[in-house]
């Protein structure tokens, strides 16, 4: 509320009197003018520093979900390189042709392998299917009967050439005069 001179002069009051209250009023208005810019300042202020505020904690999301994205990527492959390995060994045990492990692991995928721990969970059921489709190149393992070996027979001393092919170096030294006298005759 403002005072006017003739609202104080209606009150019957002296001049001095109204100089005065008139002077406390400039005073107490010009005060709150003062408080008022000061806040409005600080209000300026405070938006700004919420604005920088806000700005960082932005920045820092996008900082933190690129982070995490790279950590997800680096222990993707970190995953994928372990699999790879037990993959590679599972296939040599399953008898893989040891050229073909590229091409195979090409039909492979690696996240597909699940780990308890460090070990493999379903890796013969990754392998089985490629297996079953490329049989080609595995191996079969084939046991063939091992043939009995039979030590030359004695001739006494008539051997002929292929006793001669049958002997070890020990026998041969052993029986020196027969083999030699045979490989003179040509026998």
């Amino acid at each position: 509320m403002s005072l006017t001179r003739r609202q104080l002069k209606a009150l019957n009051l002296e001049e001095s009197a109204i100089e005065e209250i008139i002077s406390a009023h400039v005073k107490t208005v010009d005060d709150i003018r003062q408080e008022r810019d000061a806040l409005l300042k600080e209000a300026e202020e405070l938006r700004a520093k919420t604005a920088e505020m806000d700005r960082m904690a932005d920045e820092s999301a996008r900082v933190t979900a690129e982070y995490d994205a790279y950590r997800q990527e680096v222990m993707r492959q970190a995953h994928q390189e372990k699999a790879k390995a037990h993959l590679r060994t599972a296939l040599l045990d399953a008898g893989a042709n040891e050229k073909a492990i590229p091409l195979l692991m090409h039909a492979l995928d690696p996240d597909a392998l699940t780990f308890e721990g460090d070990t493999p969970v379903n890796t013969a059921d990754l392998i089985g299917p490629v297996k079953a489709a490329y049989g080609d190149f595995f191996s079969r393992k084939t046991c063939l009967p091992t043939p009995p070996i039979a030590p030359p027979s004695p001739t006494q001393g008539m051997l002929t050439c292929d006793d001669i092919r049958r002997m070890s170096e020990s026998d041969i030294l052993n029986n020196w005069s027969a083999v030699r006298s045979a490989l003179t005759k040509g026998v």
